[in-house]
């Protein structure tokens, strides 16, 4: 087996095109590509990543739960 790393583009109409060392024997040959420029919107993200990531309304759980507190005694009157 021999490796061979070649640096190419990939063409609008999306055709690839290598020159290979004359020295590399004919025959069958398998190709892997390695795409260097997919951008972050490529990575698409799971909503549930985002819970807990934003800033909060409280300073504290116990704020929260005070506010909570507070809620649900309006609610019985």
């Amino acid at each position: 087996m021999q490796v061979l790393s070649l640096k190419t583009q990939v063409s609008s109409n999306g055709h690839l095109y290598l020159d290979v060392p004359t020295s590399l024997a004919p025959g069958e040959v398998e190709l892997v590509l390695v795409v260097n420029n997919i951008g972050k919107a490529a990575s698409p993200r799971r909503l549930s990543g985002l819970i807990g990531v934003a800033k909060g309304d409280f300073a504290s759980p116990g704020e929260a739960d005070a506010f909570l507190s507070r809620e649900r005694d309006t609610w019985g009157s």
